[in-house]
């Protein structure tokens, strides 16, 4: 659904609509750049896979599909959770990718412990993609902008689902609803 989505965006071209946003340098707390300076397509950019809806989000999720859609090659970094998941979507991308007659290695998935820090720090990396907790996203935001040549992290940190209770279930059925959120 996500590549589907990107592909429909591609195809109708209305993401070509002509916006300046001119640079802010007097903006706090940062100044704003001009955005006309950055070049789509410019190098791979590093995803790392979610861990939430594995099928969905995680490999060919909205990051992957955005980097491709905007010409860049992407290194999918396998959540651990699930890396047989991310496997077999991996084999489907890169399936789609021979059939399409895209040069191999547009798409690329690494797997294992210890691999996001040397992804995020390798000099050919030109941005990072990141769903998951907030220590993890502040740690990759901490190594991108360390480097020589800082590059963006487009992340989504902490996400949490809200619960919303309404007083008649609250009346009706509190302690079981509270013993449910305990287990």
């Amino acid at each position: 659904g996500q590549m589907r989505l990107f592909a429909k965006v591609l195809r109708r071209g209305d993401f070509l609509g002509a916006r300046i946003d001119t640079a802010l340098p007097e903006r706090q707390p940062l100044p704003r750049p001009d955005l006309r300076q950055i070049k789509i397509g410019v190098g791979p950019v590093a995803v790392f896979g979610a861990s939430n809806f594995p099928l969905a989000f995680s490999t060919a999720g909205g990051d992957t599909a955005s980097a491709l859609a905007a010409g860049c090659s992407v290194v999918v970094k396998a959540h651990s959770g699930h890396m047989a998941t991310a496997d077999f979507v991996a084999q489907a991308i890169e399936r789609a990718v021979e059939k399409s007659n895209i040069p191999k290695g547009v798409f690329n998935m690494i797997y294992g412990n210890g691999v996001g820090e040397p992804l995020v720090k390798h000099p050919l990396i030109q941005a990072v993609g990141f769903t998951g907790s907030l220590r993890g996203g502040r740690a990759l935001c901490d190594m991108a902008a360390a480097r020589p040549q800082p590059i963006p992290v487009f992340a989504e940190m902490s996400s949490i689902n809200p619960m919303l209770m309404l007083p008649e279930a609250l009346k009706t059925r509190g302690e079981k609803i509270a013993q449910d959120l305990a287990d």
